[in-house]
């Protein structure tokens, strides 16, 4: 496979790119919509395609079970984040290895309506806290020891907007490879 192919394949919707320089209350609304209504798109996904759930997008990526795995720890690592910032002064964040994650017991594809069901409750409560920011909420910050590097809240808000389109393409990805890509 082509490097170029490769890349379109890793990210299908493109790089996350980020260069607002102003806290914009219109903006967070629709990344909070989109984090909203991550859960039920995935949910809905997986049912209509139930045969779907182990196959990979590409060479060497995931399935539908562990993307929905990697986004539980993912997001529950980004509301932890948040709320350190909400409760702290510039806190700094703890990196976590993703692809050991992913592959631990609890990610099993046996567990995926638990998954999804987990997906979904975290959402829920996530959400609840973003939903009750203000602009001065969202101008807080934490530090990213592994990026070397400040966030703000608004920012963490794009990022995970992003993050879960940039999955939900995954799985699309996993859905129209047919199983093509599975080891």
């Amino acid at each position: 496979m082509k490097e170029s192919e490769l890349i379109k394949l890793k990210y299908p919707i493109g790089n996350f790119e980020f260069s607002d320089k102003f806290i914009d209350l219109d903006k967070s609304n629709t990344y909070l919509q989109t984090i909203k209504s991550f859960p039920d798109k995935i949910s809905l996904l997986i049912k209509e395609n139930p045969r779907a759930i182990g196959w990979c997008y590409r060479p060497d990526g995931w399935n539908i079970n562990q993307i929905v795995n990697h986004c539980i720890d993912s997001h529950t690592n980004a509301m932890l984040r948040i709320k350190w910032a909400l409760t702290e002064d510039n806190p700094t964040i703890m990196p976590y290895k993703e692809k050991e994650w992913v592959s631990m017991e609890d990610a099993d594809i046996v567990y995926l309506l638990e998954s999804v069901q987990y997906l979904d409750l975290l959402h829920r409560r996530w959400c609840r806290i973003l939903d009750s920011l203000d602009e001065d909420d969202l101008a807080n910050t934490y530090f990213h020891p592994a990026l070397e590097r400040e966030f703000t809240i608004f920012e963490a808000m794009a990022l995970y907007d992003w993050h879960c389109k940039h999955h939900y393409a995954h799985a699309q990805l996993c859905i129209e490879s047919r199983g093509e890509y599975n080891t």
